[in-house]
Parts: C-alpha cells; sequence; structure tokens
C-alpha cells in the first residue's frame, strides 16, 4: 500500500483492490449471511476447543467480526484485520463493548 493513499501498486495490489472494493459493496449482506451461517458457527466452535486458553489468534480477513472474533475474543487475544472498510467496523465494535478476556 502506498503510504497515506489507501492505493496498492502491481498486479497483486490491483487484485488486492477488487476484493477490497467487492465487500465493500456488499458488506451488510455479507454481515448478515455470516453471522447466521452454521458452518462458521461450527467451524469457530472447533476451532476454539483447539486453541490454548488466552492465545493470540490473528484473524486476518475477520470481515465485520460475527461470529468468529467477537466468540474468540471471549476466551482469547484476538488481531482481527480485514481490507474492508465497510466489513471491518464490526470487530472494532466487538472489541469496544468488552468482547474480549481481561
Amino acid at each position: 500500500m502506498l503510504s497515506g493513499t489507501g492505493a496498492t501498486v502491481g498486479p497483486v495490489g490491483e487484485a488486492f483492490d477488487i476484493v477490497r472494493s467487492g465487500y465493500d459493496r456488499i458488506g451488510v449482506r455479507y454481515r448478515e449471511w455470516s453471522s447466521a451461517s452454521p458452518t462458521r458457527l461450527n467451524f469457530v466452535r472447533r476451532l476454539l476447543r483447539e486453541l490454548t486458553p488466552g492465545s493470540l489468534v490473528v484473524e486476518l480477513g475477520c470481515g465485520p467480526g460475527e461470529p468468529a472474533t467477537r466468540l474468540l475474543a471471549a476466551e482469547h487475544r484476538v488481531l482481527a484485520v480485514d481490507a474492508s472498510r465497510t466489513t471491518a467496523a464490526g470487530p472494532r465494535g466487538c472489541v469496544d463493548r468488552g468482547f474480549g478476556p481481561g
């Protein structure tokens, strides 16, 4: 990413920008779908059983933070990262509302 511009460079950067703009456009619909997905909930529950309590979890492509970021943050330290400005607003809300140990 070019410092301070929000723009990426080269073929990888162009592909990244395409994906980001797609999620920016569908952010609300994606949030509704992802928070109700039984497949996603099952995966998060399985992951929670495998993690050592208090682990640092880096969640790349976290989207809106529902349900994964919120559930993970209840027992672990979570660094949630997403390129989409629309969907990434959710994880910050999970942290600001007090989700996360300690």
